[in-house]
C-alpha cells in the first residue's frame, strides 16, 4: 500500500495534511496512516474482508431474511 501512494506522489501529502481537514469519521484512520503506513495497510485489509465476508454472507437466503426481520420488524 504505501509504495502505491509513493508511486502516485500521494504519501507526502497524507502525511502532511492536517487532521481537523479530515472528516471526523477518517481522522482516526488519517493518524493511523500518519503513524505507520503499515501497520493502516493492514487495517485497511482487513476492513476490506470484513466487506468481502458480508458480501457473501447475504447471498445466503437464511442471513437475509434474518437481516430483513431485525430492520423491518413486523407488527401484530
Amino acid at each position: 500500500m504505501p509504495g502505491e501512494l509513493e508511486r502516485i506522489d500521494a504519501l507526502e501529502t497524507l502525511r502532511n495534511l492536517p487532521v481537523e481537514y479530515m472528516i471526523p469519521s477518517q481522522r482516526e484512520e488519517l493518524v493511523m496512516l500518519q503513524k505507520d503506513p503499515n501497520q493502516f495497510a493492514k487495517y485497511a485489509r482487513r476492513e476490506g474482508w470484513k466487506i468481502r465476508l458480508g458480501r457473501i454472507l447475504l447471498k445466503v437466503r437464511w442471513v437475509r431474511r434474518k437481516r430483513d426481520r431485525k430492520k423491518f420488524p413486523m407488527e401484530k
